[in-house]
């Protein structure tokens, strides 16, 4: 049922335009799954759990990680697209390294370990990117459809 449910939602929110969506969607389903599973027999999840954690880490994620560079076409990004992403990234970069810091000062560390943790926690920028790229195609999309609706719809009030 979970998997049926999900493949509708990822190719529901193709079939739109918003791809990215359904993979929210996806995650939110397995998050509420996990919940619900865990409040019905707090006991008896830990055989699944280990189960899915062995698939994730087998097959899903390097498929994921695999599939963020696949419907990327450096030629379609403009100067403007790259420098929003690069600023983007720098801006999540600086906020990470910033509230990795100050998270940091209640640990009874030393500044050189507060600064080597901070630093180690910057390496999780590939998401970001994933949703640089994901935000610039769905504006497209979006713009073009509604700028087709929109065309349709006057064409027939002004048809008599």
């Amino acid at each position: 049922m979970l998997l049926s449910t999900a493949l509708a939602f990822l190719f529901g929110s193709r079939a739109i335009g918003c791809q990215s969506g359904g993979v929210f969607a996806i995650a939110v389903l397995t998050i509420i799954a996990v919940y619900r599973w865990k409040l019905d027999n707090r006991y008896k999840i830990i055989k699944e759990e280990k189960a899915f954690t062995v698939m994730f880490q087998l097959f899903s994620m390097p498929v994921m990680f695999a599939l963020i560079g696949y419907d990327f076409e450096i030629t379609n990004l403009g100067i403007q697209t790259i420098l929003t992403g690069f600023a983007i990234i720098g801006i999540g970069l600086l906020i990470r390294l910033f509230s990795a810091f100050l998270l940091s000062f209640c640990a009874g560390l030393t500044l050189a370990e507060q600064a080597l943790i901070s630093v180690a926690l910057l390496s999780k920028a590939t998401i970001q990117v994933n949703y640089i790229i994901k935000l610039h195609y769905f504006n497209q999309h979006l713009i073009k459809y509604y700028l087709i609706n929109i065309t349709n719809n006057l064409y027939r009030k002004m048809k008599p």
